[in-house]
């Protein structure tokens, strides 16, 4: 049997995102408080959210830096439904309690919402990003400056060669997924 490399977790990978926040952080932040919008595409409920939200908490967890946390839900609800509803949100929180410092992204369609809105919601406001499935969405943004982020890497060839490995009388693999993008590989 043949050991392969297993691929970083995603709270791994939120950490590595979120060292470079503070790195950020540090030379950007003018205000006692550090104000950050963590911004997710799907519910609270939802697979990948609690580890993504622990991750992110874990190391925000400290004086001076106040999170709010928009679950987007579009999971559950059309794109064109929640878009609209997130962006009236968005606008009320900046309105209510100013702008903020930093807005970390999770999945593509939150990222989709930022290139289409942050400009004139929220300004230059640095982004990271994480959980990105889409490479031309995550290559599109990381060309902007106030854009930076990851890939979450699908490994389905690797999966499927380490189900071969295991299992050498195999003859056929059949894989199952839902029909969303978010699960189809790049």
């Amino acid at each position: 049997m043949k050991k392969r490399d297993m691929p970083q977790s995603i709270p791994v990978k939120i950490t590595s995102l979120l060292l470079l926040f503070f790195a950020i952080a540090t030379t950007c932040a003018a205000e006692p408080t550090t104000r950050i919008l963590y911004l997710s595409s799907y519910h609270s409920e939802f697979t990948s959210a609690p580890s993504h939200f622990q991750a992110v908490t874990q190391l925000l967890n400290q004086a001076k830096r106040e999170l709010d946390v928009i679950y987007m839900d579009t999971k559950r609800h059309p794109v064109a439904e929640r878009f609209p509803i997130t962006y009236e949100c968005i606008r009320d929180k900046v309105e209510s309690h100013g702008n903020y410092d930093l807005i970390l992204s999770s999945d593509d369609n939150a990222l989709k919402f930022l290139l289409e809105y942050k400009d004139t919601l929220l300004g230059t406001v640095p982004v990271i990003f994480f959980g990105i499935n889409d490479y031309q969405l995550a290559h599109t943004a990381a060309r902007r400056a106030e854009f930076s982020g990851i890939l979450e890497q699908n490994s389905l060839h690797e999966n499927a060669a380490l189900a071969f490995d295991l299992f050498p009388s195999l003859a056929t693999l059949h894989v199952i997924t839902d029909p969303l993008r978010a699960v189809r590989p790049n």
